[in-house]
């Protein structure tokens, strides 16, 4: 999978950084997990602060928008991700402890 940083937008009011980027060549679409490691790494931003928030892939196509967020402290991560977002976080990670005990 390669990813590419299409466009940055600082937001300096909510202390946060819009990133666009498109990936293409991967089999089937990324995970939220893969895309942000691998923007977080393009970006040069925290993986523990950057948060995807769309993923749009066409039909057929082996290429997929992605729209995520890095914020630059905890605390205005908490207060601006979205509930859904922060759910799926809380999910997956509730899975993987019972498996690494």
């Amino acid at each position: 999978m390669e990813v590419t940083i299409l466009k940055e937008m600082d937001e300096p009011l909510l202390q946060r950084k819009k990133i666009l980027a498109e990936a293409s060549e991967f089999t089937a679409t990324p995970s939220r997990a893969e895309l942000k490691d691998a923007i977080a790494k393009k970006a040069k931003a925290d993986a523990a602060l950057l948060f995807v928030g769309k993923i749009k892939q066409d039909y057929g196509n082996r290429k997929a928008e992605i729209e995520c967020f890095a914020y630059k402290d905890a605390k205005m991560a908490e207060l601006l991700t979205k509930d859904g977002l922060k759910k799926r976080k809380a999910a997956k990670k509730a899975k993987a402890a019972p498996a690494a005990q």
